[in-house]
């Protein structure tokens, strides 16, 4: 397997969290060889929520994020992402 690494250039240090968190999850999904159609199938949220997620954009719902968390067996460190988010205010 070909270990990618990715860091958000992004200004606002929350949406590049957001955008590092997402990044994660869309190798997980590409490592696992399926579609968003298939994983919003699987875990009964739309693709295009997936993608928001997937993207980093802040339009992606918690309740996807933890899904998707869930399905690829994702371990998030919340506690330091919540004390990177809190550095961001």
């Amino acid at each position: 397997m070909i270990e990618v690494k990715y860091f958000s250039d992004a200004a606002n240090p929350q949406r590049a969290v957001l955008r590092n968190l997402g990044f994660q999850l869309l190798m997980r999904r590409y490592h696992k060889r399926e579609t968003q159609r298939s994983v919003a199938r699987k875990i009964g949220f739309p693709a295009a929520e997936i993608d928001a997620v997937e993207v980093g954009s802040g339009a992606g719902h918690l309740a996807v994020l933890v899904a998707l968390c869930y399905y690829y067996q994702q371990v998030v460190d919340f506690d330091n992402l919540q004390r990177s988010w809190q550095l961001a205010d």
